[in-house]
């Protein structure tokens, strides 16, 4: 799993570092989609997080061929991904309290920084909401 985040990381740089111009990914019609919803605490400019937003969608698209997860929509009234500010680092976590929620720190870092941690937290947000699968290295 972390081989494939990794890979799929490295797609998300590119894909954030894309013009502004290219179509947005969009979900294909009747595939299940989770909506979510970005709480911007940490003031990113929005052309920033609306391009953030755009890969990971690219992205999810992709984890949804591989492991039929939902693909994912960013809009009001979704599960809530809380974009801070502190932290020495950026770093994410995701939890769930009634539904699945994440928090991502931006420490003031460039968006290649903390966009990495964003899109770990959707995906594993997507593959996991309940935070119930566990892994092992032995594949048990």
């Amino acid at each position: 799993m972390v081989g494939r985040l990794i890979v799929l990381g490295t797609v998300l740089a590119a894909l954030v570092g894309a013009a502004p111009a290219q179509a947005a990914a969009v979900c294909s019609p009747g595939a299940p989609v989770q909506t979510l919803t970005v709480v911007n605490q940490a003031k990113v400019r929005p052309r920033v997080l609306a391009n953030v937003e755009r890969a990971v969608t690219a992205q999810s698209l992709q984890v949804r061929g591989a492991w039929g997860t939902p693909c994912a929509q960013f809009a009001p009234g979704g599960w809530k991904v809380y974009l801070k500010v502190g932290g020495a680092e950026p770093h994410g976590e995701h939890d769930f309290y009634g539904q699945p929620y994440a928090l991502v720190w931006t420490s003031g870092a460039a968006v290649e920084g903390w966009s990495r941690d964003f899109s770990h937290e959707v995906i594993e947000m997507l593959e996991d909401p309940n935070l119930d699968i566990r892994y092992t290295q032995d594949g048990s």
